[in-house]
């Protein structure tokens, strides 16, 4: 959407707030359409998780309710994500894939759980925490090294930094 500006002599798409507001528009709008469709689906499928057996009550009755329902949430907010964004905005490139490696990690946490039926079988919370902790380095040492990065640290209405915070800044 930044680059539709380059085809009019108007710079409405190049500022951050339209586009924000127009990546907004299109994730909710991808995410009404299709969660009804993917609830349908899920049911279909039996793509529900297993409740733990010491779980409370309360939470028993969720049995029958379709589980990865994220999956739209988050397909909608790329899809939003990668038609309004600078390409060459460092920032927004790792947002988006610290987004996309997170939900990876919880889908194959869910699809173990879906596919073999059992609570236990997703991601054990070590391989969890692993996988987390390494999509985090991967998401952040891009920024580290780029020479965008600001480490010093700003509050709002107060015109100068108050203090650099080097490596701390990640």
């Amino acid at each position: 959407m930044y680059y539709l500006s380059d085809l009019s002599h108007y710079a409405f798409f190049t500022y951050i707030s339209v586009r924000a507001g127009f990546a907004f528009f299109i994730a909710l709008c991808l995410s009404l359409f299709l969660m009804p469709k993917f609830i349908a689906w899920a049911k279909n499928k039996n793509a529900s998780q297993p409740i733990y057996e010491y779980a409370p009550e309360t939470h028993k009755t969720k049995c029958h309710t379709p589980t990865m329902g994220g999956l739209i949430f988050i397909s909608s907010a790329v899809i939003a994500s990668l038609s309004c964004i600078k390409f060459d905005n460092i920032f927004a490139i790792s947002a988006l894939l610290c987004l996309i490696l997170f939900c990876l990690i919880g889908l194959v946490d869910d699809l173990g759980k879906v596919l073999k039926k059992d609570n236990h079988s997703g991601l054990s919370p070590k391989m969890k925490l692993l996988a987390q902790i390494i999509a985090g380095l991967i998401c952040i040492l891009p920024l580290y090294f780029s020479s965008e990065l600001s480490t010093e640290l700003f509050i709002p209405f107060y015109k100068h930094p108050l203090f650099d915070m080097e490596i701390f800044a990640i």
